[in-house]
């Protein structure tokens, strides 16, 4: 960077999370403000996975939501060439109709998940998301009914059937107007000590 010369990066469009957003944007206004020399460029990742773009010099900088103990999740991606920096950690909420008999209960645990239908965009992009809950339901006790839904954007699943089905997203959306503009659903944080995942930014070793 203070080399000036002229620099291109390309992101993981950030607002997969609104987390992720908060956290990323003022950094890149802050370069684009004070190193007009660098150009950032957000890229929306399909039909790859985050691992497949970064390995194919799709983005330089990608995002990756992990359950499990951090350590493990940093030597995973170490052992294939990709270095992981935990941002934070964000909890799991549900987002299902209001008839379903779990909308009723003033908490909801994980368990209360067993044998529901969970509805996952099918994009590659979305392949560490659906591990993610492979790991957090076999933690407890169960393995998910997961269906594939051909979409690669959260905006997909306003416009489908959810009704006999939960979506399982980070707790930074349970209060997103694109949620709460369905009059028909509910969303709430999981309880339980172990009921969140981590947040990393991952890029190629040896980028």
């Amino acid at each position: 960077i203070n080399r000036e010369r002229a620099m291109r990066i390309v992101i993981q469009d950030p607002m997969i999370d609104s987390t992720i957003g908060n956290q990323a944007i003022p950094v890149f206004m802050h370069l684009s403000e004070h190193h007009p020399n660098i150009e950032v460029i957000p890229h929306t990742i399909t039909g790859q996975t985050i691992t497949e773009s970064l390995k194919a010099g799709t983005v330089d900088i990608g995002y990756l939501m992990a359950y499990g103990p951090i350590e493990e999740v940093i030597a995973e991606r170490a052992a294939i060439g990709i270095t992981a920096v935990p941002l934070r950690k964000r909890r799991f909420s549900a987002w299902v109709s209001k008839d379903r008999s779990i909308a009723n209960k003033d908490t909801w645990q994980v368990e209360d998940l067993e044998g529901m239908k969970f509805l996952v965009a099918a994009d590659r992009l979305f392949d560490d998301w659906r591990i993610v809950l492979e790991k957090l339901c076999r933690a407890h006790g169960f393995a998910p009914r997961i269906q594939m839904r051909v979409t690669p954007t959260i905006n997909g699943y306003l416009t489908g059937n959810l009704s006999e089905g939960v979506v399982v997203l980070s707790d930074a959306w349970v209060n997103d107007p694109r949620f709460l503009m369905r009059q028909d659903m509910v969303a709430k944080v999981l309880e339980g000590p172990d009921a969140y995942y981590h947040l990393y930014y991952v890029y190629c070793t040896d980028n």
